[in-house]
């Protein structure tokens, strides 16, 4: 809220008035749907595919994954969730003028609705956002946390395949060096060979003389 003092003069009466910030609301408003619209965006170009003139198909680095399409799906229910708690006509992010382009998961402002609602439902506004149950942001924070705080799911996904990729180097390494040593020996047998080829040979070789002065 804003406070503002006005000082007449000394022994004369002052007024003092209490009134809501309505800009810096809205910038916060339009700020947390910029946001919101990023991530949406982020994970809408990261799973998509294409195909070029030449029928090669390209695929997100996340098309297919399923963690990608959940957070979507996710995001897209706490945007749309109703605070029953409320009794009057604004109950949700729809009454405040916030709902879904009907292009994709991003979402857009109706700025006379939003206006009318920071300025004639703010607390049932506030309420939409902080309810501890059913609140915008409270939602948003605990599903954040479940998954992407010190204990989250995506963390805990992250150090798997971290440890998954650091066996498969470590078996990689491991058959490398199986391999090489295979090939040592198979050199070293092959020389073994070669070397009792030539001698088989010299004693052939002799035999050969032996007989022909017999």
């Amino acid at each position: 809220a804003g406070l503002s003092v006005t000082a007449l003069a000394e022994g004369a009466s002052t007024t003092v008035t209490v009134s809501s910030d309505t800009a810096k609301i809205r910038t916060a408003i339009s700020s947390f749907v910029t946001e919101y619209n990023a991530v949406q965006s982020l994970i809408d170009t990261q799973t998509a595919s294409s195909t070029d003139a030449n029928g090669k198909v390209t695929a997100g680095l996340l098309a297919g994954e399923r963690d990608a399409d959940e957070i979507a799906r996710k995001l897209r229910g706490i945007a749309n969730v109703v605070v029953s708690s409320l009794t009057g006509s604004v109950k949700s992010l729809a009454d405040l003028g916030i709902s879904s382009n009907g292009n994709d998961n991003k979402l857009e402002i109706a700025g006379t609705k939003l206006d009318a609602a920071i300025s004639g439902s703010l607390p049932a506004l506030q309420t939409i956002f902080t309810d501890s149950e059913k609140g915008v942001g409270t939602q948003l924070d605990k599903y954040l946390e479940s998954m992407v705080g010190d204990e989250g799911s995506l963390i805990k996904k992250q150090d798997n395949l971290t440890k998954a990729a650091a066996k498969i180097d470590t078996d990689i390494a491991d058959l490398e060096r199986i391999v090489q040593a295979n090939r040592d020996a198979m050199i070293l047998s092959f020389v073994a060979m070669e070397k009792a080829q030539a001698s088989m040979n010299q004693q052939l070789t002799y035999l050969q003389r032996i007989g022909g002065q017999t």
